[in-house]
């Protein structure tokens, strides 16, 4: 699933919708296997501090590809 995902994304930044934080945090975990440091995950528990920096990281090209949540970004989020 991840090889595919990102042979799929190349180097576009990607918003992962998952079902449960527990989903979430083993899709980062395994996007990173492929692609360290590429991924990281994002739901309604995450420190706001935490949750600040991977939404700076997100948007800042180059910092963080793909970002994994759980109803945070949703419907209307643009970045």
């Amino acid at each position: 699933m991840a090889d595919a995902t990102l042979k799929t994304v190349g180097d576009k930044k990607t918003l992962v919708f998952a079902h449960s934080v527990k989903q979430a945090e083993r899709l980062a975990e395994i996007f990173n296997r492929y692609r360290p440091d590429s991924a990281d995950c994002i739901f309604g528990h995450t420190p706001d501090d935490r949750r600040a920096k991977i939404f700076r990281q997100f948007a800042d090209r180059g910092k963080l590809q793909i970002m994994v949540n759980v109803a945070v970004a949703g419907e209307g989020y643009d970045n």
